[in-house]
């Protein structure tokens, strides 16, 4: 359910192949194929990904651009991708939890955005992380370090969050790119520099933070689920990736794949 594109740039700036998030020994080599909805909404979010990734996604990742102007397209887009998730996903998955009056919620408000231009009334906030985050983060082993570059980096996910208590968030990630979704007791007071805003606006990267501790556990815990499918790797799997390493590094040093594992070896020589 994540853009076309995303995956199409991962395989090309990588090793050629993705591998799926429920099972590590499992190589793809695309995302799930599911036409889940007309050709008119499949044409409308088309064009929103058309326009994120042109104006937004390869200028940061390919010119290193630290700020970038924005219009309501970039919300839409947001939306669009986590309006999939609790469509066909999470209106079913999380049913038993705190969240699901709110995906609920959300998913009508968002449709009526999406497909009629009628603007949401209560679900109009977005943040957007800084793509270094947690990166300075003290107390982390060399592993967890290179984990968490990689997945900042060059990871896809989604998931819907709460405490069972009185907070809930939705979580859109793309490589360099990590959207908060706030559904419920979100305190806007622990962000700085993050609000992606509806009407528009510009988004400078390195004035942006997040102080929010729930903020940090989901990604660290995200990150631990990575790292623990990794490691339930079989030992064939473990040694065809350092094999395709070895054999390929004159490729893939060159290729975004390449950068980001010499970025983390650098950054954990700098802490060192």
């Amino acid at each position: 359910m994540h853009p076309k594109f995303i995956l199409s740039w991962m395989k090309k700036t990588g090793g050629g192949v993705l591998r799926s998030g429920g099972d590590f020994n499992q190589r793809r080599q695309d995302g799930h194929k599911e036409y889940m909805l007309c050709s008119s909404c499949e044409g409308i979010f088309g064009k929103l990904e058309t326009y994120f990734s042109k104006q937004i996604f390869f200028p940061v990742v390919n010119d290193q651009v630290g700020q970038f102007t924005y219009d309501e397209r970039l919300f839409k887009f947001v939306i669009s991708i986590l309006w999939r998730y609790l469509h066909f996903e999470f209106l079913e998955t999380e049913k038993e939890t705190f969240s699901h009056p709110f995906i609920v919620s959300a998913e009508q408000e968002w449709r009526r955005y999406l497909l009629n231009n009628i603007h949401p009334d209560h679900f109009t906030s977005l943040h957007l992380l800084p793509k270094n985050f947690l990166l300075n983060r003290t107390g982390l082993t060399d592993h967890q370090l290179i984990r968490l570059v990689h997945y900042m980096a060059r990871s896809s996910d989604a998931v819907v969050t709460d405490n069972c208590l009185n907070y809930s968030i939705g979580f859109i990630k793309l490589p360099r790119f990590s959207f908060i979704i706030p559904l419920a007791g979100f305190n806007q007071n622990l962000m700085s520099a993050t609000s992606i805003q509806l009407e528009g606006g510009i988004f400078i990267d390195d004035q942006a933070n997040s102080d929010d501790a729930l903020i940090v556990e989901l990604i660290m815990d995200r990150v631990r689920q990575t790292q623990t499918g990794l490691e339930g790797m079989s030992d064939v799997q473990k040694q065809k990736i350092a094999e395709v390493i070895k054999n390929q590094w004159d490729t893939l040093k060159d290729k975004d794949v390449g950068k980001v594992m010499e970025f983390a070896a650098k950054l954990i020589n700098k802490i060192q």
